[in-house]
């Protein structure tokens, strides 16, 4: 029987290794805004554009802070390529200023340049030996690397410059948690958390590690979370999971239905989960295939969803309906095992 969706891991750990990449500089922040509308010639309020700092780099060819400002501007158009080349001349203009390395090396990572995002790193921390972003970015990228020796090396390192940075040991607990060391990967988490409050992704971590072990408190986590991020559709997601994977199911379709009914209603995992629950739990299966339905409405290649509600006919005894059904699942994906299965089982039905 196709089990229901999981809960977002994958989707946590990729937005954690991105949290750091990503994260603000100091240069960029809005208190900056006037001193560098000021530094090129440009009216205040006055909206900065491609088109204006390219004049302005016209006039003044070697203001590498110019090529820096345009290099974001190409990245926010989804031009990583002149991005990149406008940070490499800012580089050159001047080579004092560890967010352009920094800026860099996350762009080249974008790019699947991976070794190359590794080698500006390296010299920047060389040159820059106590800059946490820079070697908070290192340690991230020899965790996506799997080297987790490394990473460990460089977070060790941020931590004897400013201990309270919850990154750390964020990125941390992440190592532990592919290790297999869950009770680390907690205590770093906590750690995390007591250092900033609202670490979003922490939160949503420890209900996670905790949601293993089938233990209440990663509600409790996951509503920290939610305090932070209200309309989080993953984090309502888990907790809807959580309560499902602990035989709560009234629970979990009210959480499951908090989503449709006030974050998203398109949201086709959803309505296949609260399917699922009537169909393999409830036993209910009239009550299950409207679920269904909606899940495939929002995705028509949804063969599982196809599958299921040719099960719950099947169950009711309806079988040219369920065929139909398995049949679609089959036409999406003529390989899905179930299906064939389901098929041939009918067929079975209709010797006896």
């Amino acid at each position: 029987m196709k089990t229901s969706h999981k809960n977002f891991l994958n989707f946590l750990l990729i937005l954690s290794l991105l949290f750091v990449l990503f994260s603000c500089h100091e240069t960029d922040k809005q208190n900056t805004s006037d001193k560098q509308s000021q530094s090129f010639g440009i009216e205040e309020n006055d909206t900065l554009t491609i088109e204006k700092i390219s004049k302005k780099i016209r006039k003044t060819p070697k203001n590498d802070e110019l090529f820096y400002e345009r290099a974001k501007l190409y990245f926010k158009n989804r031009d990583i390529d002149n991005a990149i080349n406008d940070l490499k001349i800012a580089m050159k203009l001047n080579s004092s200023k560890p967010t352009y390395y920094t800026q860099l090396a996350e762009y080249q990572l974008l790019k699947g340049n991976s070794e190359e995002s590794k080698q500006i790193l390296e010299k920047c921390v060389k040159i820059f030996p106590e800059n946490t972003d820079a070697l908070l970015k290192l340690s991230n990228l020899y965790f996506y690397l799997k080297d987790y020796k490394q990473s460990f090396k460089y977070l060790n390192k941020v931590q004897q410059i400013d201990k309270h940075i919850a990154q750390t040991y964020f990125i941390k607990s992440l190592i532990y948690k592919e290790v297999k060391d869950t009770s680390n990967a907690i205590k770093n988490l906590q750690i995390a958390v007591d250092n900033q409050p609202d670490y979003y992704e922490a939160y949503m971590l420890l209900g996670l590690l905790y949601a293993e072990k089938h233990d209440s408190i990663a509600v409790d986590y996951y509503k920290n979370a939610i305090n932070i991020v209200p309309k989080s559709i993953e984090v309502h997601y888990n907790i809807a999971f959580f309560y499902q994977e602990n035989n709560q199911y009234k629970k979990a379709i009210d959480e499951y239905n908090f989503i449709l009914n006030n974050i998203d209603s398109t949201q086709q995992n959803v309505y296949y989960n609260i399917g699922y629950i009537y169909l393999i739990y409830l036993n209910e299966y009239e009550k299950a295939i409207p679920y269904f339905s909606k899940a495939i409405k929002c995705d028509s290649n949804y063969y599982q969803a196809y599958y299921n509600k040719g099960y719950c006919y099947e169950l009711l005894k309806q079988y040219n309906k369920a065929k139909e059904q398995y049949q679609i699942s089959l036409d999406i994906y003529p390989n899905y095992d179930m299906g064939i299965k389901a098929l041939n089982r009918l067929d079975e039905i209709k010797k006896e």
